[in-house]
């Protein structure tokens, strides 16, 4: 796994969504930002500084090409793909997600799906989104049996209860997207 996949698998998946939108067709600053607001926003927030920087960090690794036009008059920039930003693009969307936000991570792939090539690819996604998801509710079922073994002393126990409360929203909320996942991503 390259570097630039590891730390967007941290948490920084705007390059990735930069480069989705772009597959779609050449866009201006301005049309990425409006896509994000129109509908990525339902799972991701990125400002228009963050796509801004995602450019110019794609920019310089050759990922993506400018295209310069003119319209009513005026020069813009149009951003267009090259060989190294689908090929960057194509590995991210057959990676497990993994790190912090993983609905995020998982919802940005879900919403590129129909960019992947074939079925076989969709296909592969879907497997690597119930890993996943499999994956993140082990540990928060692993976490919930080390804390059943725990004794919480009477003054915690009030706060321990709400605690216990989020665990138990996560292991639900993991256990939903993994049902939502089989009808969806077959």
């Amino acid at each position: 796994m390259s570097a630039d996949l590891r730390e967007s698998n941290r948490g920084g998946i705007v390059d990735f969504v930069v480069l989705g939108l772009i597959m779609l067709g050449a866009q201006t600053i301005y049309d990425m930002n409006a896509a994000v607001k129109a509908g990525i926003s339902l799972f991701y927030s990125a400002s228009y500084g963050s796509i801004q920087a995602a450019i110019a960090k794609l920019l310089r690794e050759g990922k993506i090409e400018i295209a310069d036009y003119e319209t009513e008059g005026r020069r813009r920039k149009r951003y267009g793909i090259l060989p190294a930003g689908r090929e960057a693009f194509y590995e991210w969307m057959m990676s497990i997600p993994s790190g912090t936000k993983l609905e995020v991570q998982i919802l940005s792939r879900v919403y590129f799906a129909g960019l992947l090539p074939d079925d076989d690819g969709r296909k592969h996604l879907g497997e690597n989104i119930r890993t996943a998801i499999n994956n993140g509710l082990e540990e928060l079922l692993a976490l919930e049996k080390t804390l059943d073994s725990m004794d919480v002393s009477g003054e915690l126990q009030e706060v321990f209860r709400y605690q216990r409360a989020t665990l138990r929203y996560g292991i639900e909320s993991h256990t939903m997207a993994r049902s939502f996942f089989e009808r969806e991503l077959p």
